[in-house]
């Protein structure tokens, strides 16, 4: 994705009335697949990319498709499958994959996701079947990310 076709996605949404965020006013790294900025009050538009690393201000709005990391400001909103939430989804660095809780009641360990029920039912065979040695860490993971979408209201 080029520096032109990120621009296209992303609009100022206060100050500037929706206009496209200047080229000179934001940072992209095509290989890392990074955008920086520090401008306020922008909407992000990539429902259909995934990995993208976003540095921003305050204020934003994104709609993003998943694996994706915010560096943020404060008071940003987070529109996911169609609902618009002040809080970003839930992303840990386990020892080996990643946990996700990236919409309600979902969890992603690595490449598998299921229901909050069925990991708290599977997770010794699951993990087992690709790490054993990594059961109890996975088990601890799964709890807080369980406990922090009961807190949110995404179990």
């Amino acid at each position: 994705m080029t520096k032109k076709e990120v621009q296209q996605r992303i609009l100022q949404i206060k100050s500037v009335d929706g206009k496209l965020l200047p080229l000179d006013r934001f940072d992209w790294d095509p290989e890392t697949k990074t955008f920086s900025s520090k401008e306020p009050w922008l909407g992000f538009h990539f429902p259909d990319v995934t990995g993208i690393t976003f540095n921003t201000g305050p204020d934003c709005t994104f709609k993003t498709g998943y694996k994706c990391t915010f560096n943020t400001g404060s008071a940003c909103t987070w529109i996911i499958e169609g609902k618009e939430y002040a809080f970003p989804p839930l992303f840990i660095q386990g020892s080996v994959w990643p946990a996700n809780v990236w919409r309600p009641g979902t969890l992603r360990i690595g490449c598998e996701e299921h229901t909050f029920d069925y990991w708290l039912k599977k997770a010794k065979e699951i993990v087992d079947s690709y790490s054993p040695d990594k059961y109890y860490e996975y088990e601890g993971l799964i709890k807080v990310a369980y406990e922090w979408a009961k807190v949110k209201g995404w179990d």
